[in-house]
């Protein structure tokens, strides 16, 4: 009886460090969904790419990119944080009147993972109802913070038949590495129907997003140039191959 009780023992430890990794793997955002439906990219021929902003509205970001999408006539998704949207109202309101989409990101920008269904509830229908009282009246899709989701939150998003919205190229703009570079890795992952991921906005301390305000202009000038159109994720969302 000993022997059969170490030998369950021991397989349960090395299990935990498997269990471990995948509970770890389980929240990215490019693992699969186990309730409800993710969007990464979308499946077309044509032309078109869609923009995201997260962690915004910034008063020191969000207009200069709010004034190169006019420039190029281009469209964007912002994904909100409520927190954020509540100190910048008017910035909220010059988001969607130039045509823009908003999107929530969470009211505090906590990951909504290992917290109870009550706590991401909240989370969620606090920033929907700021972006209604603030006059928006079209689709808000949902993000997560770091786009990590793993049961309770895909669970809660499929309870209101609602996506899932992530990305599939993500140029880890937060740390400002060289807009070059940046575009340099854009250009290699770039193809119809993607979803970029970029950031107008910061959580904690400020942080300056020069370097996505200037990636954002290389990307416009080029890939309008090259033909593409950029949409909003609810116009990418009626594209199908």
């Amino acid at each position: 009886m000993r022997t059969k009780r170490r030998r369950v023992a021991l397989i349960v430890l090395a299990l935990l460090p498997l269990l471990g990794y995948g509970l770890f793997w389980m929240r990215r955002a490019t693992a699969p969904q186990v309730f409800g439906v993710s969007v990464l990219s979308v499946e077309t021929r044509e032309k078109v790419l869609a923009l995201t902003f997260d962690d915004g509205p910034n008063p020191d970001t969000t207009e200069r990119i709010l004034a190169l999408l006019v420039q190029y006539d281009a469209k964007a998704t912002f994904f909100m944080i409520g927190q954020n949207a509540e100190a910048h109202p008017a910035l909220v309101t010059a988001v969607y009147t130039a045509g823009h989409e908003l999107g929530n990101h969470s009211w505090s920008h906590q990951a909504l993972i290992y917290r109870s269904p009550a706590f991401v509830r909240q989370e969620i229908d606090a920033t929907d109802s700021l972006l209604r009282e603030l006059g928006y009246t079209g689709t808000i899709h949902f993000r997560a913070p770091y786009g990590h989701k793993m049961f309770v939150l895909p669970y809660i998003l499929m309870q209101s038949d609602r996506k899932h919205i992530l990305w599939s190229i993500e140029l880890n703009d937060w740390d400002s590495p060289a807009p070059e570079e940046m575009l340099r890795v854009f250009d290699e992952q770039a193809r119809p129907g993607a979803i970029l991921l970029l950031h107008d906005g910061y959580t904690g301390e400020p942080q300056p997003r020069d370097a996505t305000v200037a990636l954002t202009e290389l990307i416009l000038q080029r890939y309008s140039a090259l033909g593409y159109q950029f949409v909003t994720v609810g116009e990418l969302l009626s594209y199908t191959q």
